[in-house]
């Protein structure tokens, strides 16, 4: 009934986010990883505000691991409307690196085509090759895949923009730093 966030307002985003770790926290979690970009981008800070455990968000992994991808310095991100009207990833890539060229493009039917089973068909090569050219033109070396749903379509994406082109999961990242921040706040499990 909630999804998708991406079109959804800040202060929506909010407040359907904060009852979700709500409902971890009462679960006893040690800590919570924001999964969702969209949450990550818009609702990172007043979520860490409201809630006394760690949370990690997947904007800064992702945002590290293009600036460590870029040959040219010029960045493309996609996602949702919300994820890309923050201005999250640019943020955070210019922080790590203010000499970067960041390109952003909301890709909103690419959610749709990926819950629909259709990530390798024709209509999303078309979606694809519609909301990608813009980026393309650029000469991005380097795309961030904004949306955890994006990753689900990358080899159409890989197809659309080339080769040439870096794609960086930020979820993959994200768990890559995850064990960094379980070590660091010493709540890492012991066992298995």
């Amino acid at each position: 009934a909630r999804i998708s966030y991406g079109t959804r307002s800040r202060k929506m985003v909010t407040k359907y986010s904060s009852q979700c770790i709500r409902f971890l926290v009462n679960k006893n979690v040690k800590m919570a990883v924001i999964a969702c970009n969209t949450v990550s981008a818009s609702s990172f800070e007043p979520l860490s505000a409201m809630f006394d455990l760690p949370l990690v968000s997947v904007i800064q992994p992702g945002a590290n691991a293009a600036v460590k991808a870029t040959q040219n310095g010029r960045i493309g991100v996609i996602g949702t409307s919300g994820a890309i009207r923050s201005q999250a990833y640019p943020n955070a890539i210019k922080e790590l690196n203010p000499q970067m060229q960041v390109f952003d493009k909301a890709c909103t039917l690419f959610v749709p085509i990926v819950e629909e089973g259709w990530s390798d068909t024709k209509v999303a090569f078309l979606t694809a090759e519609q909301y990608l050219n813009d980026i393309k033109k650029q000469d991005v070396d380097t795309l961030v895949l904004g949306c955890t749903h994006y990753p689900l379509i990358r080899h159409t994406i890989q197809k659309v923009v080339g080769d040439g082109i870096t794609l960086v999961n930020p979820a993959y990242e994200t768990a890559i730093s995850l064990k960094e921040v379980l070590v660091a706040n010493h709540i890492e499990n012991a066992g298995n």
